[in-house]
């Protein structure tokens, strides 16, 4: 075959994207879509990623299981904004509560225009408790380093994340509907942790 007939290397041919890379790419196209209209259907996703609808199926089984993978991105990133800000206040348990409460209102915070569609779509309960399940998991663990350490006080730390977790979806969902500053969910957030904790 001639070398401008080949399978590789042909002019004006697109290069064909990784797997991972394809995946991105679909869903920086969700995230786009689903801001702009929460009840987006799967064609949209597709045309704004330049591909075939069917495409999309390769690596989403479900408009579901790519709403799942933009939480799933979002609790990571809440995560290293929290990681990231505790490994500057060791043994600072004020503040380190603090960090606890902006974290909890980061979750649900950082993508105001999406909160709508990944946190309450219809029948995603289930999947969007297994992506704040990390979360969760580490909450907990930080209250009971504080607990362990004397510096906090709880009687129920499992019971205690979880409080804190529906409280702050509360509190944003309360905030983003009436058009409230993000300083107001977070200011109650710190005074209800620090109360709960006696910090």
């Amino acid at each position: 075959m001639g070398a401008t007939g080949g399978v590789s290397g042909g002019r004006g041919r697109t290069p064909r994207r990784l797997p991972e890379e394809r995946r991105s790419q679909l869903l920086e196209a969700a995230r786009a879509v689903f801001r702009e209209r929460r009840r987006a259907l799967v064609g949209e996703v597709a045309a704004r990623a330049g591909v075939a609808k069917g495409t999309v199926y390769l690596y989403f089984t479900s408009k579901g299981e790519m709403l799942e993978a933009l939480r799933e991105e979002q609790v990571q990133d809440a995560l290293s904004w929290a990681r990231a800000r505790l490994e500057s206040s060791e043994g600072d348990w004020e503040q380190r509560t603090a960090v606890l409460a902006e974290a909890a209102v980061e979750l649900f915070w950082q993508e105001p225009d999406l909160h709508q569609a990944i946190f309450h779509a219809a029948g995603a309960e289930r999947a969007r408790d297994r992506a704040m399940g990390g979360f969760a998991d580490f909450c907990e663990r930080l209250i009971r380093e504080g607990v362990a350490s004397g510096s906090l006080a709880c009687p129920d730390p499992e019971l205690t994340t979880t409080a804190l977790l529906w409280a702050a979806h509360g509190a944003v969902d309360h905030a983003l509907e009436h058009g409230l500053d993000r300083s107001r969910p977070l200011a109650c957030l710190v005074a209800l942790v620090r109360a709960a904790l006696r910090a």
